[in-house]
């Protein structure tokens, strides 16, 4: 998530002002998860290929966790989206692209690329980003009532 330009600079107060202030910053933060991933989820289901079993599959493989970066000029949230397949990761880029690759049935060493519907991803995302951004001014705001005292 970008556009926080004070987000580095009360990440940098709660640094100096020790204690739990960071780490509640951080908890904080960490709320932003579960209602992007129950998003991405719904949107699974919603938009790939129910033939197959493919969107059930990835509802259930979908895994989400929040990686904040709170230096001064690096601070950024990032949501990390993750599914797991058989043995690796499936490619949410290529799938959130319209690309899936997957064996052929009954020909487990032939493998092809079938379009699916794009945007699965993105449209989660964009679903809940007033969510992640209200989510953000409730943090700093917590955070600076905290730091003045």
């Amino acid at each position: 998530m970008s556009g926080w330009p004070e987000l580095g600079e009360v990440a940098r107060a709660a640094r100096l002002a020790g204690g739990k202030v960071l780490p509640e910053m951080r908890k904080g933060l960490n709320k932003m998860g579960p209602p992007a991933k129950k998003a991405v989820q719904e949107s699974a289901l919603a938009k790939l290929p129910k033939s197959g079993g493919f969107a059930a599959t990835m509802h259930r493989a979908i895994r989400m966790r929040v990686k904040s970066d709170l230096g001064l000029s690096t601070a950024g949230v990032t949501l990390v989206t993750t599914a797991a397949g058989r043995g690796r990761l499936r490619h949410i880029g290529a799938i959130n692209s319209g690309r899936l690759r997957h064996p052929v049935y009954g020909h487990r060493t032939r493998w092809v690329t079938q379009r699916v519907p794009e945007g699965f991803w993105d449209d989660a995302m964009d679903k809940t980003s007033d969510v992640a951004h209200q989510r953000m001014r409730e943090v700093l705001d917590a955070t600076t009532r905290t730091l003045k005292g």
